[in-house]
């Protein structure tokens, strides 16, 4: 079993400390992000001569996520 029980006291705080990470991640990236319960969209808005640039710093921002999330993440 893995996380945390429903309307347990502590989920919204852990919630919150995971998530952290993630936003500023992308942020750092000059990545938008939109969070919602359960879902966490990365977006860009850009011009269409601008599709490389940005596609780069998308990819970026989630490869940084994505190092960060291996060691704090159990798939076990």
């Amino acid at each position: 079993m893995r996380g945390l029980p429903q309307a347990s006291v502590l989920g919204p705080i852990l919630f919150l400390l995971y998530t952290t990470d993630v936003t500023e991640s992308a942020t750092h990236h000059g990545i938008n992000i939109c969070s919602y319960a359960d879902d966490t969209p990365l977006y860009v808005h850009t011009p269409v001569n601008q599709t490389a640039e940005q596609s780069v710093k998308l990819t970026a921002s989630i490869t940084h996520i994505e190092l960060w999330r291996s060691p704090n993440y159990n798939a076990t």
